[in-house]
């Protein structure tokens, strides 16, 4: 299995899901493209993963997991 990081977990979302957390979590910066928005969370150190992680679906979830499987470390 791969090594888990907040980069990764942002990346499994649609940049819609993006956006409403970001909204839940305060961040600012722009929120038009999906690679904004994971740069602008990235940026946030306040943010970890596991705050991150909280707030996911059981359907995010489990595509972390799979991404995690996936990943160049994994056994995909």
């Amino acid at each position: 299995m791969g090594t888990l990081n907040k980069r990764m977990v942002l990346e499994t979302l649609t940049a819609t899901r993006l956006r409403e957390l970001a909204e839940d979590l305060g961040v600012k910066g722009p929120r038009r493209a999906k690679e904004d928005l994971v740069e602008a969370f990235t940026r946030y150190r306040r943010i970890g993963t596991e705050a991150i992680l909280e707030r996911l679906t059981p359907d995010e979830f489990q595509a972390v997991a799979e991404a995690m499987d996936d990943g160049p470390d994994g056994a995909g």
